[in-house]
């Protein structure tokens, strides 16, 4: 049973997990929210959308950002205790909500071998009106990461720093896991 009130993923026994989700309602650029994230997180309490993502120094983490502060989506990744490492996803993965970048969604995918010591990423951008990926950026995680042994569950969340109304949204497509047996 997947919980995301439970930590339940870790790298001891590898996993290949595909998140799926967009950061607004497809065609409307004013419903944007101005933080939003979706990845793999240890602290299953925090309201990520409260603070500055670049600012957690508490958190395991391995996380696709976007934040009203940066202009491309971030791949952003922690370990408990140290600063937060981001890596800019390029113009091709702008964080800037227009028309045009309304009606894309991501596919976000983290793979790690059992007992691995890295994660490979892989952050697809989906054109929804045309159904196929228009930009892919993708590398290995290997410095800063969780622990082996550190429990980890999966997070999606957006958050509107301006309080106006309920019209902010996010869109949350799908998650997969599949972990080895």
């Amino acid at each position: 049973v997947l919980r995301g009130t439970t930590n339940q993923f870790w790298r001891g026994t590898g996993f290949t997990a595909t998140f799926r989700g967009s950061p607004g309602a497809i065609g409307s650029a004013s419903n944007y929210p101005e933080r939003w994230l979706m990845g793999f997180t240890s602290n299953i309490v925090t309201d990520y959308g409260l603070n500055e993502f670049s600012t957690y120094s508490t958190e395991n983490l391995i996380l696709l950002v976007r934040s009203s502060g940066l202009t491309n989506l971030h791949l952003l990744h922690a370990v408990a205790g140290s600063s937060p490492t981001l890596i800019d996803l390029g113009a091709n993965f702008t964080s800037t909500a227009t028309t045009t970048t309304v009606q894309y969604f991501y596919e976000l995918v983290l793979t790690c071998d059992p007992g691995g010591s890295t994660i490979s990423y892989s952050v697809a951008r989906i054109d929804e009106l045309a159904g196929a990926a228009s930009a892919v950026a993708s590398g290995t995680l290997s410095t800063n990461l969780p622990a082996a042994g550190t429990l980890m569950s999966p997070r999606v969340s957006g958050i509107s720093l301006v309080n106006t109304g309920f019209g902010k949204q996010f869109r949350f497509h799908s998650l997969s896991l599949n972990i080895p047996v």
